[in-house]
This record gives structure tokens, sequence and C-alpha cells, in this order.
């Protein structure tokens, strides 16, 4: 399966593709209390990020503008969510991948 994805994305993926999670809950206790995700969003599936995610990840660049939360601009905002767990790896590209 091959998943298109937005080129704004930063993909993170466990060091064994194979693994999957006996708990999916327990992943998202431990991503906040490591503070990378804060509570869940309310309009769509996925999380804020939490107080550590600026520490936790690093941005190379001009300093990058990060808009954190959603506001009533609409504009796209930083988040966090989760595909998966799938019971095989799966293979994502962006536009910007070449097949």
């Amino acid at each position: 399966m091959n998943q298109r994805l937005h080129t704004g994305r930063l993909v993170l993926t466990p060091k064994d593709p194979y693994l999957l999670p006996q708990d999916p809950d327990a992943l998202f206790d431990a991503l906040r209390d490591i503070g990378l995700i804060a509570s869940p969003l309310e309009a769509e599936p996925g999380y804020l990020l939490g107080e550590a995610f600026m520490q936790l990840i690093t941005f190379m660049g001009c300093s990058p503008f990060i808009r954190l939360e959603p506001d009533e601009s609409g504009e796209p905002f930083c988040h966090l969510r989760l595909d998966g767990p799938h019971a095989e790896p799966i293979l994502l590209s962006g536009k910007n991948s070449l097949p």
C-alpha cells in the first residue's frame, strides 16, 4: 500500500517496522509523560503538542514558524496523529518523493 502524504509532515516510526504495541493506550500515556503530546484534539483525530515538544523535536532552518494550536484563522497547525498500528509495514511517500 502506498499512502501519499502532504510534504509538511514529519513521520516517526519504530526501529522495528514489525513492532505492534500490546497496548496502544500505553504508548499515548508514555508520549504524554515525556511531554510530547497534550490533550486530544476536539475537531479531528490527534493530539495537541505537549510542553516539551520543541525540546524533543528539532526543526532546522531559519527560525521556522510553527503554529502549535488551532486558532480562528483556520490555518494548519502542528499536531500529532497516530496512523496504525498496521499488521505489516506500509510505504509512505509524499509529493516530493520519487517512486
